[in-house]
């Protein structure tokens, strides 16, 4: 297909379309590189993909390639062994989510869209290196703590090193022994190692080490002797942190590296989708339908449109050409709609070729060209310095010698820019030439000897655009079968050209051609009446025909549905049935070989209860329940969610998905609305109330010291049972707790009790440095 046909004929428009209604970089790649299919089989699997992905995406919504993140940059990176980041492994993870995702759709519904299922089934099983990643990264790209339990150590005792460092530092820059000294009571970095800052010329009152100082001099970065063993370890254990990092991020690189070839076989398989639904979602913004694809080379299109035509401006046309007669010349008025029929047409039967849908109705018929030439304008010759006769042509030229039976030829104005007499005579020599090869034609033409070329050869006919005299504007209406008239006499007269020189002018008209024009009058009448009658009667047809479809896909598609939820309940019933037949034997077992011990039958009798609860749980859940709908809930409704065996309140609703956000107690999670319950007749919570609490627990600040000077044992044995609770609840690894000296009963009271604290990993006393046995250090799990 040439390129200059394609670009006359605005199809690179169409594209520009599609690709701006894809989501993936792929999908758009190869929305770029579409053309018209030459293989008709080819072209019609394509057509049947966007005829299902747009009733997939009518009924179900889109595929998740809005949550998508283009890889093949990552993927690339680890090809060539160079080492990614946590943030590339995590988009890799989230890519691979998304087939799997696509795929489980994919299967849910292979029964009643198999195309696509065809597509999803060859995505490979990816979800172990997406797990594997996910237990490793964080939301952030960072490595998580447990991401090996090296890491977690070294990242601990960086912790523990760290608040060491801190607490030792600030007891410095706060201390009034020393601040006359201090520059700041700030803690900063110098040379990686934690130092503070003091005043140049100050007297020296403890030992440092100097490890830089200020831009003007006057200040010096110290580190304190005290911490330099301290800061020795961070040192070390950052860098071991590292290593460690580098390790596992390599780890998890490999692995990702033995399924390079299954992933990026899904990431094609997820473009072809895209690709497919982007032109499902350019039929809907068409408003277009399948046309039925043949291996004629013929066209029949009912209520075209062109789809860059504003849908209050287009006018729809009914056309064929190619079954009954292989070519239609096309005549009327200037600016009437010739030009617009004839991108229509070429147009129309490229997008279809292609697989797209077109702006017309179903039962329109489009064959098969494998050449298609469109001489429509003179742009081209413009840059060329030619003239519009050369131009014109130059290109009927290339098309008689390449057409045949398998061409579509569209010629624009065949026969202008020369002399009336010698372009007619041409104009007429070329349709006889495309006639006689055969070649699907339609040809616009101003030349009135034109119009006698049907009546002379079988397989072609005349075709016009409508003109309404009494306005003096075209109606844009295609009439098939009627030759136009120039109405020149009608117009000249009602723009008041005077009547003796109207008078005059007919005169100069053979009688043989105003017989001739009086005949093609009254035969374009009554062809006009015919027309208008079929087109009606085929409009009507086309609307009963597209409700019978209608109804009769939504009662196949509620009867599969039905059954498939009848079956599953079945099968799940089936098995519970076959499970509590298992179940009860061998408790009637147990029975039997315990009957004896009374303590036995007891127990057994406990097992079957509970065994009978769980039945009754799962027997429940097996049976299809009546769908609830967003209207039928408000937000601080109680309901039950049976995937976490809970109630739960509803904080929020995202309608537009049918999900519904739930606190189940500390748990937070978004579930979808036919995964949850109403609990009828119970209380409503209140929904600020609710989340006051859990913003009030999120913002809990939690002090690294308990001081307990002053308190009884009970009293301590309170506070610390609070304090601990709440320490463990922030996560913080270690706290203090301050309990004097004195006798030593508060204290041997404390460590007493914190043996029996399930929080509680190990304490010790604290350093002459940390307090001494005044001082209890508790390290939380």
């Amino acid at each position: 297909m040439e390129q200059e046909t394609l670009k006359t004929l605005e199809y690179f428009s169409i594209l520009n379309e599609i690709e701006n209604l894809c989501v993936t970089k792929g999908a758009k790649e190869y929305v770029k590189n579409l053309k018209p299919i030459l293989d008709y089989n080819e072209s019609l699997n394509a057509m049947k993909e966007t005829t299902e992905a747009k009733l997939f995406y009518q009924e179900e919504g889109d595929l998740p390639f809005l949550e998508f993140i283009d890889i093949e940059p990552i993927l690339e990176k680890i090809k060539v062994l160079s080492l990614v980041t946590g943030e590339e492994l995590l988009r890799i993870a989230t890519a691979i989510s998304t087939f799997t995702e696509i795929k489980e759709i994919g299967e849910a519904y292979k029964n009643n869209f198999s195309l696509i299922h065809s597509y999803t089934s060859k995505i490979s099983n990816l979800s172990d290196i997406a797990i594997k990643i996910n237990k490793a990264i964080g939301p952030d790209g960072k490595l998580l703590d447990d991401a090996s339990p090296l890491l977690s150590i070294i990242r601990r005792e960086i912790k523990v090193s760290y608040i060491r460092i801190q607490t030792i530092l600030q007891k410095i820059i706060y201390s009034k022994d020393y601040e006359d000294i201090i520059q700041d009571q700030i803690i900063t970095k110098r040379n990686g190692r934690y130092v503070i800052p003091i005043r140049q010329n100050s007297r020296p009152v403890f030992q440092y080490v100097i490890q830089g100082e200020s831009s003007s001099r006057l200040t010096l970065f110290v580190e304190p002797i005290s911490i330099v063993e301290l800061n020795n370890k961070l040192v070390d254990l950052t860098s071991k942190e590292k290593q460690e990092e580098e390790r596992i991020i390599l780890e998890l690189e490999n692995i990702t590296r033995d399924k390079f070839d299954q992933i990026l076989n899904s990431l094609d398989i997820v473009y072809n989708l895209d690709f497919m639904f982007g032109k499902a979602k350019h039929s809907i913004k068409i408003k277009g339908e399948e046309p039925k694809l043949t291996t004629k080379h013929a066209f029949s299109i009912y209520n075209a449109r062109h789809p860059f035509i504003p849908e209050d401006r287009v006018v729809p046309i009914d056309v064929n050409a190619g079954e009954d007669s292989h070519m239609l010349i096309i005549t009327g008025p200037n600016t009437g709609g010739k030009t617009v029929t004839l991108k229509t047409i070429g147009l129309l039967v490229l997008m279809a070729e292609s697989g797209l849908h077109i702006p017309a109705y179903s039962n329109s018929e489009i064959g098969f060209f494998k050449k298609i030439y469109a001489d429509i304008g003179d742009e081209q010759s413009i840059q060329q310095n030619l003239s519009t006769f050369s131009s014109h042509m130059g290109k009927i030229i290339n098309i008689i010698k390449n057409a045949d039976e398998n061409t579509l030829a569209l010629i624009d104005e065949l026969g202008a820019g020369t002399d009336p007499e010698e372009g007619s005579a041409l104009g007429y020599a070329v349709l006889r030439g495309l006639y006689e090869l055969k070649a699907v034609s339609v040809i616009t033409t101003h030349h009135s000897k034109l119009k006698e070329f049907p009546y002379k050869f079988p397989l072609a006919k005349n075709g016009s655009v409508g003109f309404d005299i009494n306005t003096l504007e075209p109606t844009y209406k295609l009439y098939i079968g009627i030759p136009g008239k120039s109405h020149a006499f009608i117009i000249a007269e009602k723009l008041g050209l005077p009547l003796e020189v109207l008078e005059n002018a007919k005169k100069e008209l053979t009688e043989e051609y105003l017989i001739t024009q009086t005949i093609i009058s009254k035969m374009s009448e009554d062809q006009k009446r015919i027309g208008d009658s079929a087109a009606e009667i085929e409009r009507n047809k086309k609307e009963l025909e597209e409700l019978k479809t209608l109804y009769e896909n939504k009662v196949k598609q509620t009867e599969e549905k039905k059954r498939a939820e009848i079956n599953k309940a079945y099968e799940e019933a089936k098995n519970i049935v076959l499970e509590t037949q298992k179940k009860m034997n061998k408790l009637i077992d147990n029975l039997e070989n315990f009957i004896k011990s009374q303590k036995a039958v007891q127990e057994i009798k406990k097992e079957f209860e509970n065994e009978k609860a769980e039945i009754e749980t799962k027997i429940e859940s097996a049976i299809p329940k009546e769908a609830i709908s967003m209207n039928q809930i408000e937000e601080g409704s109680l309901v039950y969610v049976p995937t976490f065996k809970r109630q739960g309140i509803i904080l929020s609703k995202i309608e537009d998905k049918g999900r519904l956000v739930i606190q189940m107690g500390s748990i937070r999670a978004t579930v979808s609305i036919e995964d949850v319950q109403p609990l009828k007749g119970e209380a409503a919570v209140d929904r600020d109330g609710q989340e006051e609490s859990i913003k009030e627990l999120s913002n809990i600040q939690v002090p690294m010291k308990l001081d307990l000077h002053g308190f009884s044992v009970e009293e301590a044995i309170e506070k610390i049972d609070k304090y601990l609770d709440s320490a463990y609840l922030v996560g913080l690894p270690f706290v203090y707790i301050v309990h004097g000296k004195g006798t030593g009963t508060l204290r041997e009271s404390i460590i007493e009790h914190l043996r029996r604290r399930p929080h509680v990993a190990h304490f010790y006393t604290g350093t002459p440095e940390e307090g001494g046995t005044g001082v209890t250090i508790v390290y939380l799990k």
